[in-house]
């Protein structure tokens, strides 16, 4: 098995190409719908084709289909992998918060040794259902299962009490936050300011405030970071503008991930492509840290 370790990875950007091709896209895009390099660098047009995602009809045995296509890959990639899962599209398909996260999550662990879990949490899904999901969070039978969350949404949206109240419930576990991917924005540098947070994904515009590198420093935080997803999305527009290299020579904690592999089209070894050989034993070195931290 690889030493290396997939930390930024997503259930829904995993998605097999078979369940997009059921429905019938072009009569949702006017362009034709691409995947991978072809595609078009930009947020919006990725954002559009997640929200693709909300169009599947989700049934038990679909599900079980996309577990399966999802753990087999990763068992053949033979890399340890910190697999984020959101649960709000499968409700309809189990009685609530706390039989959703526990059935998938015990299907995956049960299909795959090398996978450790995050609840992916969209802000935008739980504001009006706030109280079915902390129920879920202080299930022992949801902790037993979950390394941690991971908070994904549009963070200038933020209500910072109701982020708190659930960040705090995970305290112990690791708490990850997807903040300034697309523009500076405060909310993470208030995240990481209040100990609410162990680990940032993206997190690229940060940099753009002076406190950032200090309080990573502070916190032992950690970055997981998704190159291809930045340069997909144009959000970086070369490589030689991602700021990984600046990060690691601030001795930050970043680590490496594939993002959404599916629908960006890469694989871990094409991340591990874009460094140079010692900020890659870097990296992994950082990623096995953060693996053997939440044990």
């Amino acid at each position: 098995m690889s030493n290396r370790i997939d930390t930024h990875r997503h259930l829904g950007g995993s998605v097999p190409r078979s369940f997009f091709e059921e429905l019938a896209l072009g009569q949702v895009y006017e362009s034709d719908y691409k995947y991978g390099p072809s595609a078009e660098h930009t947020f919006d047009y990725f954002f559009g084709r997640f929200k693709c995602l909300d169009r599947i009809e989700w049934t038990e045995n679909k599900i079980e289909l996309l577990l399966d296509h999802v753990t087999a890959n990763i068992n053949i990639e033979r890399y340890k992998t910190l697999l984020s899962f959101s649960v709000d599209k499968y409700l309809p398909v189990y009685k609530n918060y706390t039989d959703a996260v526990f059935n998938i999550a015990d299907a995956i662990l049960e299909k795959s040794q090398n996978i450790k879990l995050l609840l992916g949490i969209k802000y935008e899904n739980v504001i009006n259902d706030i109280e079915p999901l902390m129920k879920a969070l202080q299930s022992s039978k949801v902790l037993d299962v979950i390394t941690g969350v991971d908070f994904i949404s549009d963070e200038r949206e933020f209500n910072k009490q109701l982020v708190e109240r659930i960040l705090t419930a995970m305290r112990g576990k690791y708490r990850r936050a997807h903040v300034a991917e697309r523009q500076p924005n405060f909310v993470g540098i208030q995240l990481l300011k209040d100990d609410l947070i162990d680990g940032l994904a993206h997190g690229i515009h940060l940099t753009h405030f002076d406190e950032f590198f200090p309080l990573l420093a502070e916190r032992n935080t950690f970055i997981d970071m998704a190159i291809t997803s930045n340069l997909r999305t144009g959000t970086i527009r070369h490589i030689r503008e991602h700021p990984i290299v600046r990060f690691m020579e601030h001795e930050c904690l970043v680590t490496l991930g594939t993002d959404d592999p599916e629908i960006l089209d890469t694989t871990l070894s094409r991340e591990y492509d874009y460094l140079e050989v010692s900020w890659a034993d870097k990296i992994r070195a950082n990623g096995n840290k953060l693996w053997d931290r939440y044990n």
